[in-house]
């Protein structure tokens, strides 16, 4: 009797393994003490020499982010490791995408910008890194723009840095050489907008992203209720072509918004990539990956640690965790 229960689990369990994409075993996985992407894990590389080297070995108070960058035009694409002291300035690690390292730079400031900007080089943190081989140059661009601008840039046009202040998108547009900024800001609704799509307070503007010329900017607003565990997203189609002049304003009047996609945490961080956009649930450490229109695809389980450092890869193929525990850097199949 045992033993047919047995061989019946093992034809049963598989089977239920797989249905709705696996969400059950997404479920399993969200209860494990083990993090997802150690199994999803295809390269790693111990950075403890480092970053002790950097922020000493008796574990001063720090912090970090990740960043991965592709240049389309020439192929190039490197993983950047951000170590912040705190207090203290911050260092820029640059790694190809084997997780090699490349160069370093370092400011005395905190700034998490990051783009490829307008030249086709790499601007991480207020670091540039360019040339083959990857060179650095700290304290780049120099005229003082705020590190906690998201940005984007168009080749003929420049860089562009947006922030949401209020009801509002600000933004600078940027000449291709880092001169003086030229600020714009635009409403994003009237009140009554804003009330139809159920944004109860100041929507921030997430990882604004121009994926190739002729596309949109997507702008991903994340809105809802203060309590970061009900929030939602919200993606608006903007055409690029008008950061050089200016948006129509308001922005939720004239340009597509996409039908808002509930159960997200309303701090997190969204991602763009080609085969969708990725942000985390409600679930610790679950991610959805959604069309453009706000439609699941598919989840994901990546950590039972919903603060873990990451990013995922223009192609949506890898992602990047970096473990504070280990020191540890990791580059994980994303399995879309």
């Amino acid at each position: 009797m045992v033993k047919r229960l047995l061989i019946l689990l093992l034809i049963i369990l598989p089977k239920l393994l797989c249905l709705s994409g696996c969400d059950l075993l997404v479920t399993i996985l969200t209860l494990s003490p083990f993090s997802g992407y150690l199994s999803q894990a295809v390269a790693s590389v111990d950075l403890t020499g480092e970053i002790e080297k950097y922020i000493g070995a008796g574990g001063e108070l720090w912090q970090n982010d990740i960043h991965v960058l592709k240049n389309d035009s020439t192929g190039r694409e490197y993983v950047f490791l951000i170590i912040r002291r705190d207090p203290g300035g911050q260092r820029v690690y640059a790694f190809d995408t084997s997780l090699k390292l490349i160069t370093q730079g370092e400011t005395d400031f905190h700034s998490n910008l990051s783009l490829v900007d307008a030249n086709g080089d790499f601007v991480v943190g207020h670091v540039r890194f360019y040339g083959d081989p990857l060179t650095s140059q700290s304290y780049y661009p120099a005229n003082g723009y705020n590190g906690d601008h998201h940005a984007f840039s168009v080749a003929t046009t420049g860089n562009y840095l947006l922030r949401s202040t209020g009801q509002e998108i600000e933004y600078y547009q940027v000449s291709s050489t880092w001169g003086p900024p030229t600020s714009v800001q635009t409403p994003l609704g009237t009140s009554t907008e804003m009330r139809l799509l159920g944004i109860g307070y100041d929507p921030q503007v997430f990882d604004p992203h121009l994926d190739v010329p002729g596309n949109p900017v997507y702008l991903f607003l994340h809105g809802g209720q203060q309590d970061k565990d009900e929030g939602f997203l919200q993606i608006v189609w903007t055409p690029a072509s008008h950061y050089s002049t200016s948006l129509s304003s308001p922005v939720f009047s004239y340009y597509p918004v996409q039908p808002r996609v509930d159960g997200v945490r309303g701090d997190s961080d969204v991602f763009y990539t080609r085969k969708g956009v990725v942000a985390q649930t409600r679930t610790r450490g679950r991610y959805y990956l959604l069309t453009l229109d706000g439609e699941i695809q598919k989840q994901i389980q990546i950590s039972s640690d919903e603060e873990i450092p990451l990013d995922f890869d223009i192609d949506g193929d890898y992602y990047y965790v970096f473990d504070e525990g280990n020191y540890r850097l990791y580059k994980a199949n994303t399995g879309f």
